[in-house]
């Protein structure tokens, strides 16, 4: 079996997703379909439009197209989807996941967020119990959340019932946030790092450096070397399409373990961040 496409992250719910994804939203520029076109043929397998109604189209253009050419099989996909900022009331969250559904042209969604950044308290109840219904319906596989905090993940547990099984949030070597992610992972949340490889600037200086030795001492590229870190960290890394390359960030049959030594250099970036 291949590895670039078998190796999957199980989530609270049952589900699996691809251990590593790609971002085809862009809030300056999001992927085309010939980009994602090229991701699927490099193994990539988890594509997450971002939010972006763009994105959502280009994924769409893409699948039918990699369907066509006997590619992949539509399961062998996983799509992911997003609510639009604001939609945090059940009726227009009712509405964007019809629009999604339409834009991406499927029956079917195999995970849903709802984007939590600024929101709080009782806001988003009634676009989460969207969510919730849209699941039982068996239109969306698995539902989550992106950039919520832990008090407004808790509140919607505790209102609920229903775990989140993700919670999409700016992670990367730099900056972990070990504490914040601990508690999700007690709740088995799997903590999606979004840009997994730094954005468009990439890493700073010393992480960049730190990570070309990893990369050099396994015989890796960096970005791999970075997606190790954190399939090692137990996080889902997507990495984005900017400037029309496709990373070379695919585990594959020369993933590598990182060691203890190098795992302690990279400690070191991140500390050396939260105290400038």
């Amino acid at each position: 079996m291949d590895p670039l496409t078998t190796r999957t992250v199980r989530l609270e719910d049952g589900m699996h997703l691809p251990a590593v994804g790609i971002t085809a939203g862009d809030p300056e520029r999001g992927a085309s379909a010939d980009e994602i076109v090229a991701a699927v043929r490099a193994g990539y397998r988890l594509l997450d439009s971002a939010g972006d109604p763009a994105a959502e189209i280009a994924v769409a253009s893409a699948v039918a197209r990699l369907l066509a050419d006997g590619v992949v099989r539509r399961r062998e996909l996983a799509l992911t989807a997003q609510l639009p900022a604001g939609a945090t009331d059940y009726d227009a969250a009712r509405a964007a996941i019809d629009d999604s559904l339409e834009r991406l042209d499927t029956g079917q969604i195999e995970l849903y967020l709802l984007p939590c950044a600024g929101v709080s308290g009782s806001e988003p109840l009634g676009s989460w119990r969207a969510l919730i219904e849209a699941r039982s319906e068996g239109i969306i596989d698995s539902i989550g959340l992106a950039d919520a905090a832990p008090e407004l993940v808790n509140t919607l547990i505790d209102a609920f019932g229903v775990v989140p099984t993700v919670n999409r949030l700016a992670v990367s070597p730099e900056h972990p946030r070990t504490a914040e992610r601990a508690g999700y992972e007690a709740l088995e949340i799997v903590v999606e790092a979004r840009d997994a490889l730094g954005g468009p600037r990439g890493l700073g200086e010393l992480a960049t450096r730190i990570f070309d030795g990893i990369a050099a001492a396994h015989a890796v590229t960096r970005e791999q070397a970075v997606v190790a870190w954190h399939l090692q960290e137990g996080l889902l890394p997507l990495v984005a399409l900017h400037g029309g390359q496709v990373p070379d960030a695919l585990p594959g049959s020369r993933h590598p373990v990182i060691g203890a030594e190098e795992l302690a250099a990279v400690r070191e970036v991140a500390d050396r961040g939260a105290a400038g």
